[in-house]
């Protein structure tokens, strides 16, 4: 099948609705990490981007209004400019902001993604390494074993050829 190579097997559905309750449910929590965790999960899987592009968004990169507007450096080094219209994302994004008091980062050039532990400076860039750590303890707690962080692009990539039936409207979608 398409997007199920043994290296990075696309999750199946079950396994992503594991890892994302598990994840939404540290969220609900009221935990700062498990929100902003929540956001960059959906967001990995509501887009079907790539690792680098999402982890480096900075706050000018992205407009909320009825819908998320992105705009942002894609492989290649091009800007490309993206409608995502997800309510459940615009919700967890716009949450996790006010949640640690950084609503003001959508009008400035900072990091959209932040750590929020004591090891590190508080504000400073997440790393894709730091949030991949985070993935594969939700992945153990959700019983999915070893996950990938690239998984995301590739159950996205499963879903929109299931949904359409089209690669070239796959391919459309990943960019």
């Amino acid at each position: 099948k398409a997007y199920q190579t043994e290296s990075v097997k696309a999750w199946t559905d079950e396994q992503l609705q594991a890892i994302v309750e598990v994840v939404r449910m540290k969220a609900a929590a009221g935990e700062v990490v498990g929100k902003r965790d929540y956001a960059l999960l959906l967001f990995y899987l509501v887009t079907g981007m790539r690792r680098q592009e999402v982890i480096s968004l900075r706050g000018g990169d992205i407009r909320i209004d009825e819908y998320i507007t992105l705009t942002g450096k894609v492989k290649g080094g091009d800007y490309v400019g993206r409608e995502v219209r997800d309510p459940l994302l615009r919700e967890v994004i716009l949450d996790y902001l006010s949640s640690c008091g950084r609503a003001g980062v959508l009008k400035t050039g900072g990091p959209l993604w932040t750590r929020h532990d004591r090891a590190g400076r508080p504000g400073a860039a997440l790393t894709s390494h730091a949030f991949v750590k985070n993935l594969k303890r939700y992945a153990r707690e959700a019983g999915v074993g070893d996950v990938y962080l690239h998984q995301t692009r590739h159950s996205f990539a499963r879903i929109v050829a299931e949904e359409t039936g089209s690669i070239t409207d796959t391919q459309d979608a990943l960019g």
